[in-house]
């Protein structure tokens, strides 16, 4: 577990980890919709390099963010196979512009799970929540738990980093007592890794009963008056600048090379 070095720009106070998370919140919402428009080699490079410049401007380990996205991968590989066979004449067969579709499938998906992990990893728990409850804050006229929803996504975004990292020490410790996940066909491998998905589900409660109980002694969602913030962060001319430059370099890739 040593090989993980995983960083939140809390830690060294970078220039994005003062960048406002809604910013940070809208260019990931800019960065996810223009993705699914880029259809060339040329759009999906630039949407590459962004994540790069990203992920380097946060300060971020990109190696750390690679082996986070473990569990993904085998989402890509499906979905790479799926577009690379198809039916003809009765049979399956390669198809070679199936596969190319495939791969562009892929790395959209891979590159918005790393756009993801970046801003979560230089985003600490109470500005990402209270970025959510901003923006949805219009949402409470009409009796909507804004508080709750915010704290419950929060919890969830912080909660994958550190399940991805107990699932490697898990799998880590049963490989190191002779278990075997390399061997035999798909269905062999996936039954090898029950051994690793229990203990993480059982692991999940627990954390899961202790964050409530702990939530409950801090007597959370008792008063039904909003939330206070000891540091309040406003909306910046710098935050306005970087959410225009960011807009205009990911609309004019997915247009001009759609």
């Amino acid at each position: 577990m040593a090989s993980f070095d995983i960083t939140i720009a809390e830690s060294n106070r970078s220039s994005a980890y003062q960048l406002d998370a809604r910013s940070k919140l809208f260019i990931t919402l800019i960065y996810s919709v223009c993705l699914f428009f880029d259809d060339s080699w040329i759009s999906i490079g630039i949407s590459a390099l962004f994540f790069l410049i990203s992920a380097l401007y946060c300060r971020v380990s990109i190696l750390s963010v690679l082996k986070l996205s473990a569990v993904v991968y085998l989402l890509a590989i499906i979905t790479l196979a799926c577009n690379s066979f198809a039916f003809i004449d009765g049979s399956m067969r390669f198809v070679f512009d199936g596969m190319l579709n495939g791969i562009i499938f892929a790395l959209r998906i891979l590159l918005l799970v790393w756009m993801s992990l970046v801003v979560c990893l230089s985003t600490s728990t109470e500005q990402m929540c209270d970025a959510i409850s901003s923006l949805i804050r219009p949402l409470s006229k009409l009796g909507v738990p804004v508080d709750d929803i915010a704290m419950t996504f929060a919890i969830a975004i912080r909660f994958i980093p550190q399940t991805v990292l107990e699932f490697m020490a898990i799998k880590e410790a049963q490989w190191s007592r002779g278990a075997s996940f390399d061997d035999g066909n798909l269905f062999f491998r996936l039954k090898a890794h029950v051994v690793i998905l229990l203990p993480i589900l059982i692991n999940l409660f627990r954390r899961s009963d202790l964050l409530a109980r702990s939530m409950d002694c801090r007597c959370y969602g008792l008063s039904d008056k909003p939330r206070g913030h000891l540091y309040v962060r406003t909306f910046t001319f710098f935050d306005v600048i970087v959410c225009l430059l960011c807009a205009i370099v990911l609309i004019s890739n997915a247009v001009l090379f759609h």
